[in-house]
């Protein structure tokens, strides 16, 4: 992609743990507590290793940056590519 003409193109995937808009704090907290404490299991580190993952347990927030920037980044790549859309 970089000597296509996209400097810094960088390629990546993430899966992420999402929830309804509107969900009450106190239940995200719960699901960030939780889910952190599984991703933290021997038995998940070692599957998510296996498959070529890297656990990395963010705040919400740095997951809604994270969005926001891929959303950005995308647009990008699909405006300078020309993609237009299908009906």
């Amino acid at each position: 992609m970089i000597e296509s003409g996209y400097p810094g193109f960088i390629s990546d995937t993430f899966n992420a743990l999402f929830a309804p808009a509107g969900t009450p704090s106190d239940i995200i907290a719960m699901l960030v507590r939780a889910s952190r404490a599984a991703l933290q299991r021997p038995e998940a580190q070692d599957a998510a290793r296996k498959a070529g993952f890297a656990v990395v347990a963010s705040e919400p927030e740095q997951l809604a940056r994270r969005v926001a920037a891929e959303i950005q980044g995308v647009k990008e790549l699909v405006a300078r590519a020309g993609i237009k859309p299908e009906n």
